[in-house]
């Protein structure tokens, strides 16, 4: 600073004051809230009942499609598969006796 102009007073008097934070941080979490609450036991059981039940009903479509198809195309009796040599011949069997 130049020579002869005044030094602005300090703008705190007092000893430095570090202000209080607005709303203290709870030190102890609610009962029922956090990672080890009841609420994720809850939700691992939902999902884990989710997924047995589209599991079982993935097998019930499953197994009512594969009978539908035995119904409709008589898979009991061995069918002749054309593109083979064998496949022919039963071909030719089932034609002509």
């Amino acid at each position: 600073m130049r020579r002869g102009l005044p030094v602005p007073p300090a703008r705190t008097a007092g000893p430095l004051r570090v202000p209080a934070p607005a709303s203290p941080a709870p030190t102890v979490a609610p009962p029922g809230s956090g990672p080890s609450g009841p609420l994720p036991l809850v939700v691992l059981i939902v999902v884990i009942v989710i997924v047995i039940v589209i599991v079982i009903v993935g097998i019930f479509i499953a197994v009512v499609v594969a009978l539908v198809q035995r119904v409709d195309t008589g898979i009991d009796r061995p069918r002749a598969r054309s593109g083979t040599l064998v496949g022919l011949l039963r071909m030719r069997a089932e034609l002509f006796g």
